[in-house]
């Protein structure tokens, strides 16, 4: 199992993402929301890690992914963006972090998976349903 972080308070949007990553049967899912995941990324090799954009203590989820690449160098980062206009305006700061991608909200189910499916390629996994 993969193990993954996702970094949200928006409990809507977690339980459509923890669904999708779920439903690969490739990753173990721990769940923060705010600053307190840098000490969970600390404590885990963390292989995937997943913020959003606003955190439930106010901070910025951007950041929060420089904190964890400083503690988790070889984490596959996504970013959660609120809209497309926000993804492309990070562009800059995606190749600074290394940041894999963008889960967009709302989430378009297929164009998710498929982010997963490349994810999941990328780490070198194998889907239980693929087995």
């Amino acid at each position: 199992m993969i193990p993954c972080l996702l970094v949200t308070a928006d409990t809507a949007i977690r339980d459509v993402l923890k669904v999708g990553l779920d439903q690969t049967g490739a990753f173990h899912v721990d769940v923060a929301e705010d600053q307190w995941a840098i000490e969970m990324a600390r404590s885990k090799p963390y292989r995937v890690v997943i913020a959003d954009t606003s955190l439930s203590d106010g901070s910025d989820g951007l950041e929060l992914l420089r904190r964890v690449r400083e503690v988790a160098a070889d984490a596959e980062l996504l970013f959660i963006a609120r809209n497309r206009n926000q993804s492309r305006h990070l562009g800059r700061d995606k190749q600074q972090l290394g940041l894999y991608g963008f889960i967009h909200v709302p989430v378009e189910p297929i164009e998710y998976y498929r982010l997963l499916a490349r994810l999941l390629e990328r780490v070198g996994a194998v889907p239980v349903s693929a087995s």
